[in-house]
């Protein structure tokens, strides 16, 4: 965890309050939205990696270089959280020394973080989850999962690469407490290209239909087509073939995920193509382009 400063260390050379309105969707950097790095999956841990030698199952390439991923195995429910954190938490747009940041980091020059305050309580009431105490653990362990994760990007057309962490926190202990989260300068140099997430949509998704529909998002095409085994990859879903199957396009007793994102306006049309046999199962599909969001 960062280490906390002097109150009078924290006059910046330039606070700026960041352009935001809560009461619209939610917007995400289009890397993560293209990235596997959550999981859709109840077992987590089993993707825990410390190993920086070797990490070839958790890097993925991207069109401009790779990223790596190390630390906590997340799953759904950790993008869930940093969704929110990035939505809730980014009050403030701050451009001066690393060491006078409110979470203070190390370096030389200038870097512009975002920073702002919330609870685990506020969190759980904007993702709609519940207000116990156990639920309200359930997220502040998720936070700290999120500030563990180190990403190690690669690029070779963009001036964000090397080590990064999503963010750092600081604040009180107690489940109920305030705590300040600061998002780093490179994940800030993210937010330049971002998607939109409709909210009420992901929340009415399962796990499995929320990453397919984020990956879906970074998708800049009125159709698309993709092998249902490429689909899977792309989310890293690790089930069985025919429950995803069975996912997207439901059955006599489950709801069709892609029904629900034709229903809100998401999807235009989709289809299922190929046998399962000869001709491998895909999934083509025209995405509703009209309204003009950000890339």
């Amino acid at each position: 965890m960062a280490k906390k400063i002097e109150k009078t260390q924290l006059e910046m050379p330039l606070e700026e309050l960041l352009l935001r309105d809560i009461s619209k969707d939610p917007e995400y950097p289009t890397l993560f939205a293209s990235l596997p790095i959550f999981l859709p999956t109840m077992h987590r841990k089993k993707y825990d990696t410390k190993d920086w030698d070797d990490n070839s199952e958790f890097t993925y390439k991207t069109p401009f270089g790779s990223v790596s991923r190390f630390g906590p195995g997340l799953n759904i429910f950790d993008e869930d959280t940093l969704i929110g954190l990035m939505h809730i938490a980014r009050d403030k747009k701050l451009d001066g020394h690393p060491t006078k940041m409110p979470a203070q980091l190390t370096g030389d020059g200038s870097v512009v973080v975002h920073v702002g305050e919330t609870s685990a309580l506020e969190l759980n009431r904007f993702l709609r989850r519940g207000v116990s105490e156990p639920e309200l653990e359930a997220t502040r362990a998720s936070v700290s999962r999120l500030s563990k994760t180190t990403l190690q990007i690669y690029s070779s057309t963009t001036d964000v690469e090397g080590d990064t962490k999503f963010f750092d926190y600081v604040g009180q202990r107690n489940v109920k407490g305030k705590f300040l989260v600061q998002f780093r300068p490179e994940v800030v140099k993210l937010f330049e290209q971002y998607v939109v997430l409709d909210f009420d949509l992901r929340t009415a998704l399962s796990d499995t239909g929320k990453a397919v529909h984020r990956f879906l998002c970074s998708i800049n095409k009125n159709r698309f087509s993709i092998k249902l085994d490429d689909l899977a990859t792309a989310i890293s879903y690790s089930g069985r073939k025919t429950d995803f199957k069975n996912t997207l396009f439901g059955t006599k007793t489950k709801p069709s995920q892609l029904e629900m994102m034709q229903k809100k306006g998401f999807i235009v049309d989709y289809e299922l193509q190929g046998t399962g046999r000869k001709i491998p199962y895909s999934l083509s599909v025209t995405l509703n382009r009209s309204a003009e969001l950000p890339s």
